[in-house]
């Protein structure tokens, strides 16, 4: 049974994405090997949309404060889930990818690790997009801006274009490991923890090496490479994912900023605690 299903799937996937009306729709938009990979990033966002449920057992489990139950905590909750199963794979996808020896340093250079990583992140931050604008009261423009970013940042993948840049734009969700890990801390009663603590210091030293130091590192790289083959990758890709890095790199330095500001009032409250 189990294989006749598979087989099923296996055929339907073959013939949706065979069909000459599927190749030619992403041909005319410049993404073609999108084409073939469409499925699978549909996949991956029913995926989190379904990891939503067990986080919420998982949270009536864990969680020491039973008397908000409300849908609004449980989609952050289900979104800070997510997110960490998200950063956890995609961190150890980019590591892999590394030690792999993959060197993509031309520009229409194409890897499978890379349509890999993409398929699966695309997906989640698609998913991330819907999530924020549900919740866009709360969560704010930020986090829907840094949803859209990706989004765009992630499909020249399937141009195919300048392959490296993903691993090393990625990788940047070391830092979210530690920042979710502190909000778990906080929903879980044990602000203050030594845990805690160690993540707080964890999220500094990851956040600016991998997103303000690496980070600008790669934007740069990145656009060079852009400008450089303006006329190979059009207008619209180049200057849409320039202006996702103008967007972008103000959000993480005030993201800095506000790790830097709660992490020293977190640190005087302690300090006055004592006294």
């Amino acid at each position: 049974m189990m294989q006749f299903l598979l087989d099923t799937i296996k055929e339907f996937h073959g013939l949706t994405v065979n069909y000459s009306g599927n190749l030619l729709l992403f041909k005319q938009l410049n993404y073609p090997l999108l084409a073939y990979n469409w499925p699978t990033v549909i996949f991956w966002i029913l995926f989190f949309q379904q990891l939503y449920q067990p986080s919420i057992y998982i949270r009536a489990l864990l969680t020491k404060d039973k008397r908000d139950s409300s849908f609004r905590n449980k989609l952050k909750w289900s979104a800070h889930f997510c997110s960490q199963v998200h950063a956890v794979a995609v961190v150890f996808l980019c590591f892999k990818y590394y030690i792999s020896g993959s060197s993509n340093n031309n520009v229409s250079d194409f890897d499978p690790q890379v349509i890999t990583l993409t398929n699966f992140s695309l997906g989640y931050f698609i998913w991330d997009l819907i999530t924020s604008v549900m919740d866009i009261s709360q969560s704010g423009l930020a986090f829907v801006a840094h949803a859209l970013v990706a989004i765009n940042c992630l499909l020249f993948a399937y141009r195919p274009a300048i392959h490296s840049f993903v691993p090393a734009v990625l990788s940047s969700e070391l830092s979210t490991v530690f920042l979710n890990n502190i909000w778990f801390c906080d929903k879980l009663g044990y602000s203050g923890s030594k845990f805690q603590a160690l993540n707080g210091i964890l999220l500094v030293l990851a956040f600016f090496s991998v997103r303000i130091v690496y980070g600008a590192f790669s934007f740069a790289n990145l656009a060079l490479q852009l400008l450089e083959n303006l006329d190979f990758l059009g207008n619209y890709l180049v200057f849409s994912t320039l202006l996702c890095i103008i967007v972008l790199w103000p959000l993480n330095l005030l993201w800095m900023y506000k790790i830097l500001s709660s992490f020293y009032s977190r640190f005087k409250l302690a300090q006055l605690k004592q006294i």
